[in-house]
């Protein structure tokens, strides 16, 4: 298991940029979600990644989520060897699993509520 990314919601992607600049080492490349109503740039930092999320529209989910928590952290992903056998290990303690599909890079991913983690909406990704 390992910490794949933690994801930080804001308003405007251009304004973060001006931002999150001072640890990018060339221009972002900003990834549009259709599906999922977002756009975002990634922050490489070792082997972590830092996800800047910005909502595409304002019927995206995450602009309700910015309506009511405002700008922070949005979720935090750990990446797991044995995604099947992790997703039991979920569903026999009584984790509430609010989504499950596919990321943007094709690894299959389930969102847990943030009741079932002290507050934190937590990703579990499949290892790359």
């Amino acid at each position: 298991m390992k910490l794949d990314h933690i994801a930080i919601a804001v308003k405007d992607i251009e304004d973060a940029i001006g931002k999150w600049s001072l640890f990018l080492k060339s221009e972002p490349s900003i990834k549009v979600i259709e599906s999922e109503g977002i756009k975002l740039f990634i922050v490489k930092i070792g082997e972590t990644k830092i996800e800047i999320i910005a909502p595409l529209n304002e019927n995206s989910n995450l602009n309700n989520f910015l309506n009511k928590r405002g700008e922070g952290l949005h979720h935090i992903c750990l990446a797991v060897e044995n995604f099947d056998e992790f997703k039991r290990k979920l569903q026999n303690s009584k984790v509430q699993i609010v989504k499950e599909g596919t990321g943007y890079d094709g690894k299959r991913i389930i969102f847990c509520h943030p009741s079932s983690f002290n507050s934190v909406l937590l990703e579990i990704k499949e290892c790359e």
